[in-house]
């Protein structure tokens, strides 16, 4: 949220010029001992940061947010809402607004699906409609032999986005540098322990019947992770925790995530599908 308010007094357009006079807007961060308790207060002020997660708790005590009609709600990182049955999608869907904007470098987390919960805090109908928007948008893409012109997720993205690629930001090109780094003995074979170990949990997954496309992608999020952390700190790795069989089956507390199918249990941890937190 610093970042927020210091671009809110730094904003300048193409030509170097600023878009507002210093003080003219009046900002205000309602999070931890800072948060209003009367939604009056808020008024008082042109912009309003806060996390998701203060917003969440918001909604589910006081509810001094949701009490304000607001001119325009801005999501920054929108991609977090993409569970419709989320904690963060309820909160930020019950605010009144007139105007409603998602900022998001990945709109597309895991399948084209996430895109719903952002239409439907946009209110973008029909396509707000999870059978509408498989009707018109998911099945031609299955069924269909498509041209760009004619692809309808194509489409449906040039009509609700605006988009702001690397040529609109003055920043330096990209300079990547591979380094191969030489393990110990002792590293080197940990290394090896933990990567058969994860190839076996994905060979099973990956043969497996039923419907464990979420479980696959978070054990590969799990692997990689583990991995990197191994690079970077030689032989330190976080020891497994356990959780009763109460805990296992919880919600995840940060995006609600409760779809115990889809809960992948790994090296003692139960990882959350949607966020890869463990919980």
């Amino acid at each position: 949220m610093d970042v927020w308010r210091q671009e809110v007094s730094n904003v300048t357009n193409q030509t170097g010029d600023r878009h507002f006079r210093d003080g003219s807007l009046r900002v205000h961060t309602f999070h931890r001992d800072s948060r209003s308790t009367e939604s009056t207060s808020l008024m008082n002020h042109d912009i309003v940061l806060t996390t998701f997660a203060t917003l969440v708790s918001d909604y589910k005590r006081r509810k001094v947010l949701q009490s304000v009609e607001w001119f325009r709600v801005v999501l920054d990182e929108a991609h977090w809402i993409r569970n419709p049955s989320s904690k963060q999608f309820k909160a930020v869907d019950g605010l009144a607004t007139e105007r409603r904007w998602c900022l998001s470098g990945t709109p597309i987390q895991n399948c084209i699906n996430d895109l719903v919960s952002l239409l439907r805090f946009l209110k973008f109908e029909p396509f707000s409609n999870m059978d509408l928007f498989r009707q018109y948008i998911l099945e031609p893409l299955r069924t269909e032999n498509l041209l760009d012109s004619t692809n309808p997720i194509q489409m449906l993205l040039q009509s609700v986005c605006l988009r702001r690629t690397e040529k609109y930001l003055n920043i330096p090109v990209a300079h990547y540098e591979l380094i191969s780094l030489s393990l110990h003995h002792d590293e080197q074979k940990l290394y090896s322990d933990v990567f058969r170990k994860y190839r076996s949990e994905l060979d099973d997954l990956v043969s497996s019947i039923t419907r464990m496309e979420r479980k696959k992608a978070t054990l590969r999020f799990s692997m990689i992770s583990e991995l990197r952390r191994l690079c970077n700190h030689g032989t330190l790795l976080e020891p497994p925790r356990t959780l009763d069989n109460a805990n296992t089956n919880a919600a995840c507390d940060y995006c609600n995530a409760a779809e115990k199918d889809n809960m992948a249990k790994l090296n003692g941890d139960v990882i959350c599908p949607e966020c890869q937190r463990s919980l």
